[in-house]
């Protein structure tokens, strides 16, 4: 409810032009947050899900209805819908997998994976989560969007190709680095 106030207030700063570029870009930050939070792409209903879930040792390697290959790590599980509908691709990951994200153009490719999301409209990458709660994300190619939500905290961060970034859910801070290897 605090964003609904900060938003009413910094429009009326806006309508009045009393307001500098920071606030207007703060202002249009938080209508997209919470018009995505309105909305059903952060929590889809679908008529049909699906789920892939592998055992301690196995991976799997599969296609989403959109074109996106992943390969589910062992002891993972993978929530997603047999048909894609809505202004989002949205899945939900526990455990690790790689994703090949076909491109959709206006349609961003979101994984969900416990209190983080990684938004990305196309590439290649990685994403592990472990009991602790430290999630890494490894970009390979492309570029995303990493964002981890927790009440009213919220922390976002770009990643491009080469790069890894670990939350540390102990600080809920990013930690973000580049690597040179290529393998997945």
């Amino acid at each position: 409810m605090k964003e609904i106030k900060r938003l009413k207030e910094l429009y009326g700063l806006y309508r009045e032009k009393k307001c500098s570029k920071q606030e207007l870009e703060l202002f249009f930050d938080l209508l997209g947050r919470y018009c995505f939070s309105q909305s059903e792409a952060l929590h889809p209903i679908q008529a049909s899900q699906k789920q892939v879930s592998t055992e301690k040792e196995e991976f799997k390697t599969f296609f989403l209805a959109d074109g996106t290959r992943v390969k589910l790590g062992p002891g993972s599980r993978l929530i997603y819908p047999e048909i894609f509908k809505g202004l989002r691709r949205y899945v939900s990951l526990e455990g690790s997998g790689f994703f090949e994200v076909s491109e959709h153009l206006g349609y961003p490719f979101v994984v969900q994976t416990g209190a983080v999301l990684t938004n990305a409209q196309q590439g290649n990458f990685n994403i592990s989560a472990v009991d602790d709660g430290a999630v890494e994300v490894c970009m390979y190619s492309g570029a995303a969007t990493v964002t981890f939500e927790k009440g009213d905290y919220s922390r976002k961060i770009s990643v491009k190709t080469r790069q890894r970034v670990v939350l540390d859910p102990g600080r809920s801070e990013f930690c973000k680095t580049n690597f040179s290897s290529l393998k997945a």
